[in-house]
């Protein structure tokens, strides 16, 4: 049985220590579900419910979530080619590449984040949903990374 990874951040214990952009992420994943799926549907639906935001900017804060979803679609396939061009001994350069596209996925988050009051319509809208992310941190957690040296073969 393999190792559970070392927790980093425990928002159970210190909510402060996951970032608000990561328990954006997650919001934001959360509540795009494949739409034929019941289930999935609802618990979304409750889940956007719980911000006490009313239906029209609950539809907005949808339509805000699936946008950035595609733009980030976008980074993971550029992200998905440059791994399965190197994979299993990726060079630096691969891994700089990959860090780029990182920083241009938090930057996209960052700014769908910064937007909120405007797309929302209000600051006090904005401040509505930041403090139900802020509560969603509570049961987040971070994880130390496995270098990926642990699924690499090593060059004979």
């Amino acid at each position: 049985m393999q190792k559970q990874p070392d927790v980093l951040a425990d928002g159970a214990v210190n909510p402060a220590a996951i970032s608000d952009r990561v328990a954006y992420e997650l919001f934001f994943q959360s509540i795009l579900v494949d739409e034929t799926n019941a289930a999935s549907v609802k618990s979304a639906d409750l889940l956007v419910k719980q911000t006490g935001l009313d239906d029209f900017r609950l539809t907005t804060l949808k339509a805000i979530a699936k946008d950035l979803q595609q733009e980030i679609a976008k980074l993971d396939v550029q992200a998905k080619d440059i791994k399965d061009k190197y994979w299993p001994t990726p060079p630096p350069s691969a891994f700089a590449d990959l860090n780029k596209l990182q920083a241009q996925k938090e930057a996209l988050i960052a700014a769908a984040i910064q937007k909120l009051p405007e797309q929302l319509q209000s600051q006090s809208n904005a401040n509505r949903l930041q403090a139900h992310v802020l509560t969603l941190k509570a049961k987040m957690k971070v994880f130390k990374e496995i270098p990926i040296s642990a699924y690499q073969t090593q060059p004979k």
